[in-house]
């Protein structure tokens, strides 16, 4: 065994019992409390996705507790009209804070049979018991004017 040993070049067993350590301690804290379950690019991904696959209903699940609070599931479904054809998460800005973010999502869509490429739009995303949270924009707001 100490044979074993002697024949490994000691930088590589200092790096391979660092890697080993930093394996057992991210094992160990597969979740924390105040840290969000899946991270926010898998969320966002995952909302878009479903927009592609026309699955509304899943959109409106992930949104904010206070999203869900103005408008009710029903009322979402029947006024979404948007159909998605592909996206790309451009960038993924966070709060200082680190419980709110911003996603800018570029997307293509149809309407009336005419294909409209290149669009681009900010999202809010909110922590909310660890998971995080769309904020919809209300159907009130203007989406050509500047959101703060």
């Amino acid at each position: 065994m100490n044979r074993m040993f002697s024949r490994i070049n000691p930088y590589v067993l200092v790096i391979m019992v660092f890697w080993g350590w930093g394996f057992l301690l991210q094992s160990g804290c597969a979740h924390q409390p105040g840290r969000p379950k899946s991270s926010l690019s898998e969320r966002v991904s995952m909302a878009w996705q479903s927009k592609v696959e026309n699955k509304w209903g899943i959109v409106w699940e992930m949104a904010s507790v206070d999203s869900q609070s103005k408008i009710s599931r029903d009322e979402f479904l029947r006024r979404t009209n948007l159909d998605v054809l592909d996206f790309a998460i451009e960038k993924i800005e966070m709060a200082s804070e680190e419980k709110f973010a911003k996603a800018t999502i570029r997307f293509t869509t149809r309407k009336m049979g005419i294909k409209i490429s290149n669009i681009q739009i900010a999202e809010t995303w909110v922590l909310e018991e660890d998971e995080w949270r769309l904020v919809l924009m209300s159907h009130s707001q203007n989406p050509f004017e500047k959101r703060k």
